[in-house]
């Protein structure tokens, strides 16, 4: 969504009533400062990332009972 970070875009998408679980892919951050985003997204891929470390994160939010509503 323009003029919006990733956080923003997020509760704009859960405050239409999406309920999917949410991935943030970043080349930016890494996966030690993803604990700031924690509380948003479901999962964190660093981006570049390899098809095993995409399947893993799937695997891990798809088992989630829901999505965060925060």
């Amino acid at each position: 969504m323009a003029g919006m970070n990733g956080r923003e875009a997020l509760t704009a998408i859960r405050a239409a009533g999406c309920k999917s679980p949410a991935i943030l892919c970043s080349g930016y951050i890494s996966s030690s400062e993803y604990g700031a985003y924690e509380d948003s997204f479901d999962g964190f891929l660093q981006k570049p990332f390899r098809r095993h470390e995409l399947e893993k994160v799937l695997a891990q939010v798809t088992h989630l009972k829901g999505p965060r509503t925060n």
